[in-house]
């Protein structure tokens, strides 16, 4: 058994939590609550894919298919997650009030077209798998796409916090540190450790962060509604 399962089961039980937390609140409908509870659902589907790959990854060939669903299902969910971070940290640079999918088009064109191609079995991907047929970690084009993708968006993200640096408070910046940082160290990591996964649970962790930081914001605001 994989033992980064007790970290994606631990970030399920906090993922759910904070889904809870977001809608119990009478919090106002603002574009960074309509994205987080988005991000939130994403992440959450992210872990189950996650566990549920850990269990039917102990006996590869005898659920052959249901592992390459999963797997790829992985990579989409990471794909759909870093679309939305970006658009979250667009939409805080512009200080936007409401969230329309219209306004951010192009981050979801892209998200569209990247979601389809880790998806295609015509984009390869390899599990390898151990003596036991147990999978370790999985390589191949689709993975490649899905890393240099979470990449991409990581980069633009700091590009648009550092053009609209004026328009609003470094602090509201946090959740994009943390990410960078977190998720550098979890591709460290994973360089050495393949079989460990630690991506979606370093989402969880961003999420929290991200929602402390807008709750804080309209706290200052004098929003007694949150």
């Amino acid at each position: 058994m994989n033992p980064t399962i007790f970290f994606s089961v631990c970030s399920i039980f906090y993922c759910v939590l904070l889904i809870v937390t977001l809608y119990s609140r009478r919090e106002k409908n603002t574009m960074e609550n309509k994205i987080l509870k988005i991000l939130a659902f994403v992440n959450l589907g992210n872990l189950f894919c996650e566990a549920i790959g850990m269990f039917l990854g102990n006996n590869y060939e005898s659920y052959k298919l249901l592992n390459d669903i999963m797997l790829r299902l992985m990579l989409v969910f990471y794909v759909v997650w870093f679309s939305f971070f970006m658009a979250f940290v667009l939409n805080v640079s512009k200080q936007e009030q409401k969230f329309t999918f219209k306004k951010n088009y192009p981050v979801y064109i892209m998200m569209i077209i990247v979601s389809i191609l880790v998806a295609i079995p015509a984009v390869s991907l390899n599990p390898v798998t151990n003596k036991s047929g147990v999978i370790i970690y999985s390589t191949g084009m689709a993975v490649q796409i899905d890393y240099y993708y979470a990449m991409l968006c990581e980069m633009l993200s700091l590009v648009i916090m550092f053009k609209n640096i004026k328009n609003t408070k470094i602090t509201h910046y946090t959740s994009l540190f943390i990410l960078i940082i977190f998720s550098t160290l979890a591709a460290a990591i994973q360089s050495y450790y393949p079989s460990i996964l630690l991506t979606a649970s370093t989402e969880t962790f961003v999420l929290y962060v991200a929602y402390i930081n807008v709750r804080n914001k309209q706290i200052k605001k004098g929003d007694n509604n949150v």
